[in-house]
């Protein structure tokens, strides 16, 4: 397997980061990699700064980026279900183009080697991206990707009886997961909270044992 830096599944945010490729490139890439039998680490991200003249029109373009995302991850594992998927929220570096962009439109600049330290791809928080779409990114990374490939299930296998149940209620609720996809119907995601808490329940049953102990 290999890793892609996608970023999008539109075609006007490729365009505005100068990616120099086609939405269609991804889908050919992915037909191509099937046929000779290669997996693809795919990254995509959200929350990129339009040019500041442009931002007004941010909450339009932030809904277009997502549903672009999940349009594309959808053609993909229509395609070939075991391709694996990296989300994130888009952070400013230094030295870029969109890093000035992104100070001119409200991004705070660490201002010590301390504060960027405190920065990752999953903590940043910027303020022209609605909240709303941290949780949905997370929906994505943490239900709908593993249920869509397929990879929940096989994970299932290595836990005993408790993953036996587990299997159990992963198939029951897939329908509803593969009708909220089709649909787009990410509102009120009872299944993603309970899949969060039963996270919780079991890392606090079974902690990671500490190396050196």
């Amino acid at each position: 397997s290999f890793l892609i830096g996608a970023e999008s599944g539109r075609q006007e945010t490729l365009d505005i980061i100068n990616k120099q490729i086609k939405v269609e490139d991804l889908i050919n890439l992915t037909k191509k990699c099937k046929e000779y039998g290669f997996k693809i680490y795919f990254s995509f991200m959200i929350g990129l700064p339009l040019p500041p003249e442009r931002m007004k029109e941010y909450p339009i373009y932030a809904r277009k980026e997502f549903l672009g995302l999940v349009n594309i991850i959808d053609r993909i594992l229509k395609i070939e279900k075991d391709h694996m998927f990296y989300l994130s929220i888009y952070t400013p570096f230094p030295g870029t183009p969109l890093y000035e962009d992104s100070k001119k439109v409200g991004f705070k600049e660490p201002k010590s080697l301390e504060e960027w330290g405190e920065i990752d791809f999953n903590q940043v928080r910027l303020p022209w991206l609605p909240k709303k779409y941290y949780g949905l990114m997370d929906q994505l990374s943490t239900l709908y990707i593993p249920f869509l490939t397929g990879s929940i299930f096989r994970k299932t296998k290595n836990y005993g009886i408790l993953g036996k149940l587990a299997r159990a209620v992963c198939y029951a609720v897939y329908p509803l997961i593969l009708f909220r996809w089709k649909t787009k119907c990410f509102n009120l995601p009872l299944e993603y909270y309970t899949l969060k808490l039963s996270k919780i329940v079991y890392r606090r049953l079974y902690p990671r044992k500490q190396y050196g102990n």
